[in-house]
């Protein structure tokens, strides 16, 4: 998984000279990215917006709060959990 200059999160399937996938949704730089079990993919930008995406539609989901004035530093979870059921910003 990269994300480029533009805040695209590009993902490549192993072998692959190109992205299979390209993820776009936010405005500002994204700072931070998590990837649970192929499932689902967690991002957050500079701007405080987090988004969840279906790694299978590539469809993304607001979180329910945006962090004005407080980029996203980091983005963890506790595995042993549902997906996204327990997932902190830094």
């Amino acid at each position: 998984m990269v994300v480029n200059m533009h805040s695209d999160i590009n993902v490549w399937k192993d072998g692959e000279e190109q992205p299979s996938v390209c993820y776009r949704g936010h405005q500002a730089t994204v700072t931070a990215v998590i990837n649970f079990n192929n499932k689902c993919i967690v991002s957050g930008d500079l701007k405080g917006k987090v988004l969840f995406w279906n790694a299978e539609t590539g469809q993304a989901r607001r979180a329910n709060k945006l962090y004005q004035g407080k980029g996203v530093e980091c983005i963890t979870s506790n595995s042993n959990s549902p997906i996204g059921a327990i997932c902190s910003y830094c």
